[in-house]
């Protein structure tokens, strides 16, 4: 009997859908690729595991066994009904996207600390917009 994997990312090269088939078709899964919850939807009733995001996929998984949400957060899966299988194990990608975060804010603290946005300003009204000087030069 094969069991099934639903995985609800638009984003997922290729290469990687198939390494993902290749380690589940040895273990005797049949992985689904959708790129939205409305493709996964119909694929949910039969499927063990998930990998996606929304309560609307964990309530139509009624033989859902484990499900792994993209998101840091699990409080949409809180609501009577969000789980159809109360036995369902419910992971997240809490502190995946850390670094990143981190990262992000010392860029955003560093462009504030030197004025980034005032000379940015600055420049675009002395200069004009690049861009639209490359747009005026080639209509002429």
């Amino acid at each position: 009997m094969n069991r099934k994997i639903v995985v609800v990312n638009p984003a997922l090269k290729q290469e990687h859908r198939e390494q993902i088939e290749q380690i589940a078709q040895k273990n005797g899964y049949q992985v689904v690729f959708c790129d939205s919850n409305e493709e996964a939807l119909p694929q949910m009733g039969d499927a063990q595991a998930c990998y996606g995001k929304g309560a609307d996929l964990t309530a139509a998984g009624k033989q859902l066994e484990w499900f792994h949400s993209v998101s840091a957060g699990v409080d949409g899966y809180l609501p009577e009904g969000a789980i159809a299988n109360p036995g369902m194990i419910l992971t997240n990608s809490s502190g995946a996207y850390g670094v990143t975060l981190a990262e992000h804010a010392l860029m955003v603290t560093l462009e504030l600390l030197r004025r980034q946005p005032v000379f940015g300003a600055q420049r675009f009204s002395i200069n004009g917009c690049s861009l639209c000087r490359s747009a005026r030069s080639a209509k002429a």
